[in-house]
């Protein structure tokens, strides 16, 4: 049955419909159009609350996943202005949800940032041409002793498929290649969500503008030696160089009386937000009477109240920086350069006590031993003492978990001595204790060994 009379005949009638279905695609196209340019106008509009703030000097990107998408964006900020430069598909975790312990096959959600690359001759053929290591577990995610090791961000030598990786997040070779461009270690981000809230400009600059606040109250607070305005800016459950807050504080009166004046320059500041924690990030030069530092420092901060307070920082020492090329052709190597040789000393002790620790917790005993050095000493045995000492527990216990927080590295001035002291968690089958230990190292041949190890139950 048509849908029109049939006066005038089968042509009118032909007529009538071609005109109908004219005018509902020229409406429809109005309708959608408007509503595509609306979109569009939004996503110009908004802004990731993951990006609270961006140094605006050239070269200053941040790196967001979004699991529910299977969708890697690139931020970059332009004229003052954070905003998108490009967006590619990537692949995460084959099980859903935040990475709780070492083999759930989950990815890590969270901030994090890179701290080394691996070029095409250093991998496996299932990671693509390049991978770039996530400093997981963070300090928060330390706290919340969340466990494993080894996510990057890496290539594929296959087909991309959504949710396939064991814990790491893939891209595409050539879309690897690109992203890199934009990457430089320790300064870019990269932050992990389940899914990516958008918010207005302005609401974003309302929370830019409370952080800065916050920043300035802390570090004029620091300036003036004010104790009491300058410990409210800290969690009462505050982790800092092995200290509580108690500890904290004595620890900063003692320095307030031995300096008659403080002097503190911050650079490049940048503030991130993730579901449970801010992240505050920026350059420090610091001088005083007795002390005169320059560094990287990290500050993670929770919400208080209305109040915003700090739960962990991290200071890293920095005499010459890191650097990234964007001229560099996409078959050669990234420029991902490090000219600070105690920042590189300091990541390969952070690697070589991640391997001396998983050595221990899966009873690899001839692993673990050469972790030390033959001139090893400790409670009153030499290595081959303190070998048959950890061969009699391993037969003992059936499993050992050994969590390590807030780990702090002394190198000495010719880099060939270390200290590493961090607060230790030992579970057993039977035996369950926290305490304090402190690792001292040399290096040998170009290698870090364990000369000594004292520990102090808490």
């Amino acid at each position: 049955m048509c849908l029109f009379a049939k006066k005038g005949g089968k042509d009118t009638t032909l007529f009538y419909f071609l005109f109908f279905l004219i005018f509902l695609f020229l409406f429809t196209g109005m309708v959608y159009g408007a509503k595509e340019d609306e979109i569009h106008s939004y996503y110009e509009k908004s802004i990731p609350s993951a990006l609270i703030s961006m140094d605006s000097k050239m070269g200053s990107f941040a790196i967001l996943v979004e699991k529910q998408t299977q969708k890697l964006f690139l931020y970059g900020c332009v004229a003052g202005r954070i905003k998108l430069i490009k967006s590619f598909t990537c692949s995460t975790g084959e099980s859903s949800g935040d990475k709780k312990i070492r083999g759930d096959r989950r990815t890590p959600e969270g901030i994090y940032f890179f701290t080394r690359v691996f070029e095409d001759e250093e991998l496996e053929p299932r990671y693509g041409m390049r991978a770039l290591v996530l400093d997981y577990p963070n300090l928060f995610d330390r706290m919340q002793e969340k466990e494993g090791r080894g996510i990057w961000l890496h290539g594929t030598n296959k087909a991309l498929i959504p949710n396939d990786s064991k814990g790491c997040i893939a891209l595409n070779n050539q879309d690897l290649l690109e992203l890199s461009h934009y990457i430089s270690l320790y300064h870019t981000p990269i932050i992990v969500l389940k899914k990516i809230e958008y918010l207005p400009a302005e609401v974003v600059e309302k929370k830019k503008r409370r952080l800065e606040t916050f920043i300035m109250k802390w570090l004029s607070s620091w300036e003036n030696k004010d104790l009491s305005s300058y410990m409210s800016c800290y969690a009462k459950d505050i982790r800092s160089k092995r200290m509580n807050w108690e500890q904290w504080k004595q620890y900063k009166n003692r320095l307030n009386k031995k300096n008659s004046q403080i002097n503190i320059a911050l650079a490049e500041i940048q503030g991130f937000k993730h579901n449970n924690y801010d992240l505050v990030t920026f350059r420090q030069d610091y001088h005083s009477d007795i002390l005169k530092s320059k560094g990287v420092k990290r500050l993670f901060l929770r919400e208080d109240g209305e109040e915003l307070r700090i739960i962990r920082e991290q200071w890293s020492p920095l005499r010459g920086g890191y650097l990234f090329s964007k001229d560099e052709p996409l078959a050669q190597t990234i420029a991902l350069k490090q000219r600070d040789d105690s920042k590189n000393e300091a990541e390969k002790i952070r690697a070589f006590i991640e391997r001396w620790r998983a050595c221990w917790e899966n009873k690899e005993l001839e692993e673990y031993m050469q972790c030390y050095s033959d001139d090893f000493k400790a409670r009153g045995m030499g290595k081959q003492g303190w070998k048959r000492f950890k061969r009699l527990l391993n037969k003992r216990y059936k499993n050992i978990k050994v969590n390590i927080i807030d780990a702090e590295i002394d190198i000495n001035e010719k880099g060939e001595k270390a200290e590493v002291s961090f607060h230790q968690h030992y579970r057993s089958d039977s035996y369950d204790d926290k305490g304090l230990k402190t690792l001292l190292l040399k290096k040998e041949k170009g290698e870090w060994y364990i000369v000594s190890e004292k520990w102090k139950p808490l």
